[in-house]
């Protein structure tokens, strides 16, 4: 028989030793020892959102001074140090989301020529996949990618510095 099943016993016959000093229960057991469902368990926030919408431009700088005052607060830093890395977050999350599917998993997703496995990086896309893409494509496919995200972010007016 399961601790469980052994203390739900306990208490159905009134064992007082079950309950806490206080009187009242614990676990799923009110305070007169009679055993409950537990609730449902409900997100805390359902409002939580990772990243903003960027079909919104009010939203990305909202998100944006949002993320730089808990980085602020949180982190103890400057708000020219908050906001430097809150842009960063939107850099990542820009990159994470503005992704496209890799039409030929053997050829490099930069320079489109075959990828064979000795100079072959799996770059993961951010939803889940990956490209294929050459060990020495990749930092030059990266600087236009971040290029990229900057200039979208310029876009709402958010900068780097």
């Amino acid at each position: 028989m399961s601790k469980w099943r052994q203390r739900l016993e306990r208490i159905e016959a009134g064992d007082s030793q079950t309950k806490d000093q206080s009187g009242g229960g614990f676990g799923n057991f009110d305070s007169f020892g009679k055993a409950v469902r537990p609730k449902a368990l409900k997100p805390a926030n359902p409002t939580i959102r990772i990243g903003p919408d960027y079909s919104d431009p009010l939203d990305v700088v909202d998100w944006f001074n949002e993320r730089a005052a808990i980085i602020e607060e949180g982190c103890a830093v400057s708000r020219q140090e908050a906001e430097r890395r809150a842009y960063e977050c939107l850099i990542v999350d820009w990159l994470n989301r503005a992704t496209s599917k890799q039409e030929d998993s053997t050829r490099c997703v930069r320079c489109k020529s075959a990828v064979s496995d000795q100079d072959a990086v799996p770059v993961l896309d951010g939803k889940g996949g990956h490209y294929v893409i050459h060990d020495a494509c990749w930092p030059a496919w990266m600087r236009e990618r971040r290029a990229a995200a900057e200039k979208a972010l310029a876009a709402y007016g958010l900068s780097s510095g």
